[in-house]
C-alpha cells in the first residue's frame, strides 16, 4: 500500500498552482496510524506473525515553487523475539515541480534508485472525485483548519494559512488547501509539527526526457534480500518497539 500511497499524493497536484509563497521554506511533519476509522485494529485487518507497525512518520517540505514528500521513520508496536521474518522497508520519496507541472518519485525499490516521473496532470484528466468542503472547523499543529469531504467518504482537513495546495492525501482529485489531516476507513496521517526555515532543495533530474518512461525497474526478491541498513531499515527479531527508525539518509 505505501507505494501506491506516495505515488497518488505525487499526482494529486493534478493542474493547481500554488498561491502566494511563504518568504521561508515551509515543513511539516506528519504521523500517520493505520485502522484508524475502521473497525478492527491494524494487526487484525492485516495480521503478521512476527511485529505490527505502530505508525510512520513524513514530512513535506514546500520550498518556493516546489515540494518534497518523504517517508521518514517508522515504530514497531511489538516483535516476536522467536519469529523468523524479516522485512525490508526502504525510504520514499516525491517531488513536485508546480512550475512545469512535473513530477519524480524516487524509491530504494528500484535497482537504480528511481521510479516514475511524468506530469502533474495525469491524475486529474482522469478522475473527477472532488472534496466538498462543510461548515466544521479545528485545530491542528496549531492552524485552523476546515473540513472536506470526498465523494469516498475521506476527510481532508485543510487550512488556507499555508498558501499551498498540497498534501498526504490519496483521491483523484486535490483537496481545496493544504491539508493537514487525511483519513479514511485504513489510515489517519496527521500533521504534528509545522516550521518555517532554510529547508531548500533541488529536484534530482533524470536522463530520460519522455514522461512516460519508467526510469527503472523494480528489484527481485533476491535482490532486496541483499539490501543492507545502509539501503533500508531492517525489520527483525532484533528491531526494538516503541523508538522511531529513522531511514538511512
Amino acid at each position: 500500500m505505501l507505494s501506491k500511497f506516495f505515488l497518488t499524493c505525487m499526482l494529486l497536484t493534478a493542474g493547481v498552482a500554488h498561491s502566494v509563497l511563504y518568504a521561508q521554506d515551509v515543513k511539516i511533519v506528519y504521523e500517520m496510524k493505520q485502522g484508524v476509522l475502521g473497525d478492527l485494529p491494524y494487526e487484525e485487518l492485516n495480521p503478521i506473525p512476527d511485529f505490527s507497525i505502530l505508525a510512520k512518520r513524513y514530512s513535506l517540505v514546500l520550498s518556493g515553487d516546489k515540494s518534497r514528500f518523504s517517508y521518514d521513520s517508522l515504530m514497531l508496536k511489538y516483535v516476536s523475539k522467536t519469529g523468523t521474518y524479516k522485512g525490508r522497508y526502504t525510504s520514499e520519496v516525491s517531488y513536485k515541480n508546480f512550475s512545469d507541472g512535473t513530477f519524480l518519485y524516487r524509491t530504494g525499490q528500484m535497482i537504480d534508485g528511481y521510479g516514475i516521473s511524468g506530469k502533474l496532470n495525469i491524475i486529474g484528466q482522469e478522475k473527477t472525485c472532488r472534496f466538498t468542503l462543510e461548515p466544521e472547523y479545528r485545530v491542528v499543529a496549531g492552524f485552523k483548519c476546515q473540513k472536506s469531504v470526498s465523494c469516498k467518504g475521506s476527510e481532508a482537513w485543510v487550512t488556507t494559512e499555508i498558501p499551498y495546495i498540497d498534501g498526504p492525501f490519496d483521491e483523484g482529485a486535490p483537496a481545496p488547501g493544504m491539508v493537514l489531516l487525511y483519513r479514511n476507513q485504513d489510515y489517519e496521517i496527521k500533521a504534528i509539527d509545522v516550521s518555517t526555515g532554510d529547508f531548500g532543495f533541488e529536484v534530482p533530474s533524470l536522463e530520460h526526457s519522455d514522461p512516460d518512461d519508467r526510469a527503472s525497474v523494480f528489484r527481485t526478491i533476491e535482490e532486496r534480500k541483499d539490501m543492507g541498513p545502509d539501503e533500508a531499515i531492517i525489520v527483525d527479531k532484533n528491531a526494538p518497539s516503541g523508538v522511531w527508525l529513522v531511514f538511512p539518509k
